[in-house]
Parts: C-alpha cells; sequence; structure tokens
C-alpha cells in the first residue's frame, strides 16, 4: 500500500513539474544586436527595437564622398562642378568649383566688348572700326546739335585711333577741323580733357547700338578763349 501512495505522489509531483519547466523556456524577446545602444544579452528573439549612435557623414549619393553607412548627414558633402551663376553650365548644388564652367562670349582682347571672364568664344566679337565705319558712307554721320540752346546741323566723320584700340576719333565734333579723341568704356565713352582747333573738350557719350541706322549720342563742353558752351548732340549714321 506504502509503494502505491509513493508512486502516486511521484506522478503528482512531476505534473505539476512540467507547466514549470516548459514556462522557463519561453522565447524572451529584446534586441539582440550586440553593437546597438539597447543589446539585451538575455533576449533570444530581436523585436526590432535596437537604437544605435547615429553615423555621421556625406548622405548626398551625386557626392564624391558619399558615405552609404551615414545615418546623419554632416554637411561634409563635396559635389564637384561649376559654381559661377553666370556660367551656361552653373551647378547649383556644387560645393567645389572644378573648372569647368562654360561663359561665352568675345576672348578677343583687342575687341571693344571683349569679356576677360568669358571662357569660350561665342564670336560676337565687335571693334571700333566695324561699329562705326560699317556702311557705304565710311564713317559719315549727321549731327543734330545745339550747343547752348543754338540748334545747327553739319556732317561729322567717326575714324579709328590708331594708338588705342578701345579708341576713335570725332572730326568735326564741334567745328570744322577738330579731331576729338574718344575712348569706349562698358556704358558708352569718354572724352578727355584735351585740345583741338584751340578748343578743350570734356565729355561722354552713349552709343545706340539697336538703332538703324546707328545714333550716337554726345555730350559736351567746349571751351574757347575762356568761354564755355554746353552742347548736346545725336549724330546718325549715314
Amino acid at each position: 500500500m506504502k509503494n502505491v501512495l509513493t508512486t502516486s505522489y511521484f506522478f503528482l509531483a512531476l505534473l505539476l513539474t512540467i507547466p514549470f519547466m516548459t514556462s522557463c523556456n519561453k522565447d524572451v524577446e529584446g534586441c539582440t544586436d550586440s553593437t546597438a545602444n539597447n543589446y539585451d544579452a538575455d533576449a533570444d528573439t530581436n523585436d526590432g527595437s535596437c537604437t544605435y549612435d547615429a553615423v555621421m557623414g556625406c548622405t548626398n549619393a551625386d557626392a564624391s564622398n558619399y558615405n552609404a553607412e551615414a545615418t546623419e548627414d554632416d554637411g561634409s558633402c563635396i559635389i564637384e562642378g561649376c559654381t559661377d551663376a553666370a556660367a551656361n553650365n552653373y551647378n547649383a548644388e556644387a560645393t567645389q568649383d572644378d573648372g569647368s564652367c562654360i561663359i561665352e562670349g568675345c576672348t578677343e582682347a583687342d575687341a571693344s566688348n571683349y569679356n576677360p571672364d568669358a571662357t569660350q568664344d561665342d564670336g560676337s566679337c565687335s571693334y571700333v572700326s566695324q561699329l562705326f565705319n560699317e556702311g557705304t558712307t565710311n564713317g559719315i554721320y549727321e549731327m543734330d546739335a545745339t550747343c547752348d540752346g543754338t540748334p545747327s546741323t553739319y556732317a561729322m566723320i567717326i575714324t579709328e585711333d590708331a594708338t588705342n584700340n578701345m579708341g576713335f576719333t570725332l572730326v568735326n565734333l564741334h567745328i570744322n577741323g577738330t579731331m576729338v579723341n574718344a575712348t569706349l568704356t562698358d556704358t558708352g565713352f569718354d572724352i578727355a580733357n584735351q585740345t583741338s582747333a584751340n578748343i578743350t573738350f570734356v565729355g561722354s557719350g552713349t552709343i545706340d547700338e539697336a538703332s538703324s541706322p546707328l545714333k550716337v549720342n554726345i555730350t559736351y563742353t567746349a571751351t574757347l578763349d575762356g568761354t564755355t558752351q554746353q552742347c548736346t548732340v545725336v549724330a546718325t549714321k549715314q
């Protein structure tokens, strides 16, 4: 009888132990990546909760120093290209100029519209002789002038200045026999203080290249024997 009771107690204890043993083998969820900040050594099932320190670097795939492992951009990206906004191939995203900029313009230093920034000649170069002397009546202009309120009309000739690639000479600007030199500027031309036929000239002018025929507008002072006249001129190419 004793053996039967002992055996019964054994089976009862075994039945009570089996659920306890089963519960001990239950999966433990957590971060199982040992490189993560919140790695759980007791976890045997990764629950996707792992967190990591940010990997700083360039996250722009177009950059030469792109870091595929970076998780946070640190502003170090290097994108080579043309950084000159005036260039035909300007790259707004470029951070480092690679010398590839293409700026079209006149590359002839002796041209009146020479562009020192141009890297590629576009065939637009023009010269003083071309600007003023084209046409069948070479360099002749009809002058509508007003000096101190008195109007007059006469002919003037514009010729090249042999000593100045950016210069030209106004023949008969004020009266017959005067020869006044002028120099082209970015906005027109200047007449520096000079004397011709005993008349001292100072002035400036603009060139209306869009007009047809070509028009030249001149404002100047002419001083003779202490008397100064203020003159304005519209010269029209003949």
